[in-house]
């Protein structure tokens, strides 16, 4: 039961944030440049975020967000649990829900946006200067 009530509450986080984008930016991120891809730190995302492709997702005020103290952003590997494909990230947000640390992501596989908990990445460097 529990699972399925976070499935319908990521559905409709999902789906409110999907319709406040002005555009999509695909473009593809530069693995030399990946740590000024845009983001949040420190902070809850805003609708204004999310229009301005720094986040993925904000507060649908069913469930409460809490922002995370994280290096944000930062290299990630994805693992699709149907798949086992794997994609490297950049994680642009983070914030602490019921179930655990949810972040949105931007895929390097055409620039794309996603969102999963922190358990389910591989962080693999969170050295900047790299």
């Amino acid at each position: 039961m529990k699972l399925i009530i976070n499935i319908i509450i990521l559905t409709v986080v999902y789906s409110i944030n999907a319709q406040e984008l002005e555009h999509y930016d695909l473009d593809s991120i530069n693995i030399n440049n990946w740590m000024n891809t845009p983001h949040v730190k420190g902070r809850l995302a805003t609708k204004d975020d999310v229009k301005k492709n720094r986040a993925v997702h904000i507060s649908s005020g069913i469930e409460k967000y809490i922002p995370v103290d994280l290096e944000i952003p930062f290299l990630a590997c994805l693992i699709d649990p149907r798949t086992e494909r794997k994609d490297t990230v950049v994680v642009i947000q983070a914030c602490k829900i019921n179930e655990g640390i949810y972040t949105g992501y931007r895929s390097f596989h055409g620039g794309g946006y996603g969102t999963a908990f922190l358990k389910s990445l591989i962080i693999i460097n969170n050295d900047k200067e790299n």
